[in-house]
């Protein structure tokens, strides 16, 4: 609700109160024009008293949204004030041939196609306990503490839950597109460090080797043709707790790391949201 949206409402609750009190009002005119005065005074309150409420609420609303639920409140109780040391999930989800993408549909259609494509990954954050991390160009990044990523196996259903809600708005896309979007997962877990950093602007900022692993593996979704990448830490996690099985693709070299990384991949038509 906008505020042209919110005026438009304040003033129909004073019209609808002036009509159903017509023959009140009318007859504080004719026999007591100073109750009329009081009378005035107490709508005028009444509506001045909505407006502030829905316009704190509005506010409310917004600051959600940009921080995310519950990021606002960590950064008022200064949880990451210092440095501290978490075990945690990132699933990173990007879009497929986002250059080609770009170059069909233009980048006004192609921005307007991707926005459509994150109110969907949004659901994530209700069903399955996830976290926004960041939204970078035409990729999202979800975040898990461990406990809450393995509960439900939350972060392994996440991106099958948003390839279902994708095709299940097929028809959208292809009649607004022309085209139906396809996006490439990886997953990643291990031991971050979260601080709160920035001055002017803060924000939460996530500081670890699952993150730059996380980001090489969706680079190498395309190598491996497959369609869900994942780390042996994430892979053997998934093996404790389910009997979906993942796939041993071999080890490829990852930027700043000495060592190769074990790669494994899964079905996301194993499971069923």
């Amino acid at each position: 609700m906008t505020l042209s949206h919110l005026f438009i409402f304040a003033l129909a609750v004073v019209i609808i109160s002036l009509l159903f009190d017509g023959a009140g009002i009318l007859n504080f005119i004719i026999n007591d024009p100073e109750s009329l005065m009081e009378y005035s005074k107490l709508v005028f309150g009444f509506v001045i008293y909505f407006f502030v409420v829905i316009v704190l609420l509005i506010i409310g609303k917004e600051v959600k949204e940009i921080f995310g639920p519950g990021i606002l409140f960590i950064i008022l109780m200064g949880k990451y004030y210092k440095p501290r040391e978490e075990d945690r999930y990132f699933l990173f989800i990007d879009l497929k041939s986002s250059t080609g993408l770009t170059n069909k549909l233009g980048i006004m259609s192609y921005t307007s196609m991707l926005q459509e494509c994150f109110k969907l990954s949004s659901k994530i954050m209700d069903k399955f306990q996830g976290e926004i991390y960041q939204y970078v160009e035409d990729e999202v990044i979800f975040t898990w503490p461990r406990k809450k990523g393995l509960n439900n196996l939350n972060c392994y259903k996440a991106f099958p839950f948003f390839k279902q809600e994708l095709e299940k708005h097929r028809s959208y896309f292809e009649r607004e597109f022309n085209l139906m979007p396809e996006f490439k997962p990886s997953l990643d877990v291990g031991k971050i460090v979260v601080a709160e950093v920035g001055q002017i602007k803060k924000e939460i900022s996530y500081i670890a080797d699952a993150l730059n692993v996380g980001s090489r593996l969706i680079g190498a979704c395309n190598q491996f043709a497959t369609g869900f990448l994942m780390t042996k830490p994430a892979a053997d996690e998934l093996k404790e707790r389910s009997a979906i099985k993942v796939k041993d693709k071999g080890s490829m070299p990852v930027k700043g790391k000495d060592e190769e990384v074990r790669l494994f991949s899964m079905n996301t038509d194993n499971f069923l949201i």
